[in-house]
C-alpha cells in the first residue's frame, strides 16, 4: 500500500503516491502519467517495483496536486521544470517511468537533466511532437496568439 506524498516546491505543492523499499539505499523510479490521468494509475504495478523506492507524481492539475493560478498553462515544459524540480529535492539519480504525455516530459527531462536521470522506460509515446524547423516560428506565432486571447478567462481544470 502506498503512501501520500507531497513535494513542496518554490512554486507549486505536487503531490504523488511512495511505496519505499525496505533497503534503503534502493533505486529509485519517478513515474509520470499521461495526460487527464494521475498517479493512481501506477498503483498496479508497484508490487513489481517492491526492490525500489518508487514514486509515481501527480502533475499540476491533476490528482491531489495543486492547479496553477488563474490564466495560466499546462504546457510539457512546465511539467519538466516540476519533475526536474522534484528531482532536485534528491541527491541521487532516477529511472522515469513515463506514460503516454509522462513519456514526452520523461524524455525532456532526461535532456535537461542528465544527471537526475539513470534511465527511462516510456509507455505509448513516441516523443514530444516537432515539425519541421521553417515551421516552427509560424507554429509559435499562431499559439502565442491562440493563448493571448484566451487567456483572461481561461480556467483549466481537470478532474479524474
Amino acid at each position: 500500500m502506498g503512501r501520500d506524498v507531497v513535494f513542496n516546491l518554490a512554486h507549486t505543492n505536487i503531490a504523488g503516491i511512495q511505496w519505499l523499499s525496505q533497503n534503503s539505499s534502493a533505486l529509485k523510479i519517478l513515474s509520470l502519467h499521461g495526460w487527464l490521468d494521475n498517479a493512481a494509475s501506477f498503483r498496479t504495478l508497484s508490487p513489481y517495483f517492491s526492490d525500489f523506492n518508487f514514486t509515481a507524481l501527480d502533475f499540476a492539475g491533476h490528482g491531489l496536486s495543486d492547479h496553477r493560478p488563474l490564466g495560466s498553462f499546462y504546457h510539457l515544459w512546465d511539467y519538466v521544470l516540476d519533475t526536474v524540480s522534484v528531482l532536485n529535492l534528491s541527491n541521487q539519480s532516477s529511472w522515469l517511468v513515463g506514460h503516454s504525455m509522462g513519456g514526452a516530459v520523461a524524455m525532456m527531462v532526461a535532456a535537461v537533466a542528465p544527471e537526475k536521470v539513470r534511465g527511462l522506460i516510456i509507455l505509448d509515446n513516441m516523443g514530444p511532437l516537432t515539425n519541421q524547423p521553417e515551421e516552427r516560428v509560424v507554429t509559435l506565432q499562431k499559439a502565442i496568439r491562440k493563448m493571448s486571447k484566451h487567456r483572461q478567462d481561461r480556467f483549466s481544470q481537470y478532474q479524474t
